[in-house]
């Protein structure tokens, strides 16, 4: 079984003999947030902040204020009050990674917070990798080469792989999670192989994301304010072509109906303008798709209107709020009504419905909403401009607590 390996070194490798070494290394896990991985990350994250090229993907910016040391020592902060007397965390072992294609930074997220948990690594990478995907491996490796004398370089391989079942059994014969990010598709294929016995695994499938905006708090914001959200809502949307789980795709504007068109315009106004300034285009592909996707859902759901504003931005206003396959193109297709009150739709939401961000309400409000829920949906609820932002809590998951296990001391009772 031959995979191409990416990290921490490029080149051919053999599978079973990875997994033969990651066997033999079971005795020298890494400690929780071991210094030398504080150390490495730290120095990508200012590598990522200060690299010209780097500086052109905003993703990777983020990335890079995420993992920046006083961030990471927050979280080690956060991770050690997990602890008490009676209970301390050990890493669980071996953590295979299956990230998706579409949201390119995200295997660096997922990577890291198991490795900070202690953890050996395999991440399977596309091998339809983005520029700024190469950018990060390039970086990566150097930082791998720098400290190569450590035991995370032994403890961590991304590798790339067809569809080759035999491999993917493998690595799941060996690992004690399963991460797989990849989508229905993805989540139904890997429940087919098989995991040891102990394992646990955490699957994040396809999700769907909404935005609600209070009317007239909206309207109440002067030019450089309903700007300043417009580039907010760019970020949250368009940073991966709309195809991430947590960039919005319906957005309910919540107030009066005359006033709720008013500010619906202005904005998508602002959006289309800092669309044109960010540079942003889809390509012919994206654009057809999105075009058909607005041609059927004109036949299938409740839109009284489509308005092209540009080829980057489309919105279809709803007559009604009615049950929708959260089925999206991508690329800037917007779906938008006005309601009365945001509990209009509570009714619709599933377990597809992933974040909610949101402006103009006050957290409180959203908490209160947020419990008459229920169990029915929204696993994030953000302020506009945070609904991509990496948290270690995702879709309902306490990801550093699941990387590791807890082992309960008891003591003699006197």
């Amino acid at each position: 079984m031959i995979a191409q390996s990416i990290v921490p070194a490029s080149g051919p490798v053999d599978v079973a003999a990875t997994i033969a070494r990651f066997q033999a290394d079971a005795d020298t896990s890494l400690m929780p947030f071991d210094e030398g991985v504080l150390a490495i990350a730290a120095s990508l994250s200012r590598r990522l902040a200060t690299d010209a090229e780097a500086r052109t993907f905003p993703a990777l910016q983020a990335l890079a204020f995420w993992m920046r040391k006083a961030e990471l020592l927050r979280l080690r902060d956060a991770f050690r009050r997990l602890e008490d007397a009676s209970r301390i965390l050990v890493p669980r072992g071996t953590v295979f990674h299956i990230p998706p294609a579409n949201v390119d930074t995200l295997f660096v997220y997922s990577w890291l917070l198991a490795v900070l948990a202690g953890n050996r690594n395999v991440v399977r990478l596309s091998s339809r990798m983005s520029r700024q995907g190469s950018l990060l491996c390039r970086m990566l490796n150097e930082e791998f080469h720098q400290h190569r004398d450590g035991l995370l370089a032994r403890n961590t391989i991304m590798l790339s792989y067809g569809h080759d079942a035999d491999i993917s059994a493998a690595l799941s014969a060996i690992c004690d999670v399963r991460v797989v990010w990849g989508g229905d598709g993805t989540v139904n294929a890997m429940r087919k192989v098989p995991l040891p016995a102990h394992a646990v695994e955490m699957t994040f499938p396809d999700r769907y994301s909404w935005a609600a905006l209070q009317v007239d708090a909206f309207l109440a914001l002067d030019e450089e304010a309903r700007d300043t959200l417009a580039d907010q809502f760019y970020n949250d949307t368009f940073w991966f072509d709309q195809l991430g789980c947590s960039s919005p795709r319906t957005v309910v504007w919540v107030g009066e109906a005359g006033r709720g068109a008013q500010a619906a315009a202005q904005f998508g106004d602002a959006v289309a303008a800092r669309i044109r300034a960010r540079g942003y285009r889809v390509d012919v592909g994206a654009s057809l798709a999105k075009r058909t996707f607005a041609y059927r859902a004109v036949l299938d759901q409740p839109v009284s209107r489509v308005s092209w504003v540009s080829n980057e931005l489309a919105v279809a206003d709803l007559a009604a709020m009615a049950p929708m396959d959260r089925g999206h193109p991508g690329g800037g297709f917007l779906f938008q009504r006005v309601v009365p009150d945001l509990s209009e739709i509570g009714g619709l939401l599933s377990s597809r419905d992933q974040t909610l961000a949101y402006f103009g309400f006050t957290p409180d409000s959203m908490r209160a909403f947020a419990a008459t829920l229920g169990s029915r949906s929204f696993d994030r609820i953000v302020p506009i401009g945070e609904a991509l932002r990496f948290d270690r809590y995702w879709d309902g998951y306490d990801l550093l607590a699941q990387f590791t296990r807890q082992v309960t001391i008891g003591s003699s009772q006197s």
